[in-house]
């Protein structure tokens, strides 16, 4: 049986993100009382156990120009003893009806398989360059200060500089009031940050990361190019960084893919959608949703797919480099 969520099913969820996710139980119970909707939130039940889960959490995109309505889905797991039947995009499906009877336009994720997510009609978004075992030059003078920072004590700085530096591409999550949210789950994930600061203490740029055995995992570095280059030079051991698509590579070594996805999206209620953007309009007709049969348009000649039609506006509308940070 495939329904929404209740907080009684909390128990369980619980134990399947610790199963599944192994994290802390002090992360855990974050997660469930800072992010958990029910209404946003879908499960498959067998037998009364549930085997496979997903939890959503509105959090607007800049998506061409403007601030969409848009839910983040995160927490996709099924058991293991349950995988292979097809469980979690027969859920997606469901879940996908459910968010357009409730008027959402828009889901975005970020996907360890972008393939699999391609079969519910998600197309990537964004992009990144990823480098991994990663090595900064260190310059011999910079024109900033660099040192470590409390995450929550300067959370109001660190949402000045996101807000300064993140507008310049699409896609980004529009974070807000969830700012200090995020900044919450890094403290509970045990991140440290680091800041670069000019004379008059404005930050122009952090990086918040994790030291996991000999690896340091950076999932937000955000601030003027040179900044962010400064702290990725202060950190000793390998590091893995997401960083914008058109970051200058100079000066840093180590694995580097470029063009790699690192969020995608999908539509759910196409005339929602084309509310924020009518002019795209008479592009609309002829789509076909084959798992929201609600958005199928009065077909002409050529049908367009409703995966296809998402490509082509993230294409005609975000002509500003697409990328945004770790935002689960």
């Amino acid at each position: 049986m495939f329904r929404s969520a209740r907080k009684s099913d909390l128990p369980q969820l619980r134990q399947i993100w610790k199963d599944i996710f192994h994290d802390t139980d002090s992360f855990i119970n974050w997660q469930m009382n800072r992010r958990f909707i029910a209404e946003l939130c879908a499960v498959c039940e067998e037998d009364g156990r549930i085997v496979s889960c997903l939890y959503g959490y509105p959090l607007p995109l800049s998506f061409g120009g403007k601030a969409v309505d848009n839910i983040l889905v995160s927490g996709v797991a099924t058991l293991p003893e349950y995988r292979g039947r097809g469980l979690m995009t027969e859920l997606f499906k469901f879940y996908l009806n459910r968010l357009y009877a409730l008027g959402v336009p828009l889901i975005s994720l970020t996907p360890a398989n972008p393939a699999y997510y391609e079969g519910i009609g998600a197309v990537p978004l964004t992009e990144s360059v990823i480098v991994s075992c990663g090595k900064a030059e260190k310059k011999a003078e910079v024109p900033f200060k660099i040192e470590k920072t409390d995450i929550l004590s300067a959370a109001a700085k660190l949402k000045a500089c996101y807000e300064r530096f993140m507008p310049a591409y699409s896609g980004v999550s529009i974070r807000g009031d969830y700012f200090e949210i995020k900044m919450s789950e890094y403290t509970e994930e045990s991140c440290e940050c680091m800041t670069a600061a000019n004379e008059k203490g404005d930050i122009l740029g952090y990086l918040v990361y994790i030291t996991e055995g000999k690896i340091v995992d950076c999932p937000e570095a955000v601030g003027d190019n040179e900044a962010v280059k400064g702290l990725l030079s202060e950190i000793k051991l390998p590091f893995k960084a997401v960083l914008p698509p058109d970051f200058p590579l100079e000066n840093i070594s180590g694995n580097i893919v470029r063009n790699a996805c690192n969020s995608m999206g999908r539509i759910v209620s196409l005339r929602k959608f084309l509310a924020y953007f009518p002019e795209l309009e008479p592009f609309s007709k002829g789509i076909y949703d084959d798992i929201i049969s609600s958005n199928n348009v009065s077909f002409t000649e050529k049908v367009i797919s409703i995966s296809d039609f998402l490509s082509a506006a993230n294409a005609k509308l975000n002509l500003k480099p697409r990328f945004t940070p770790d935002f689960y």
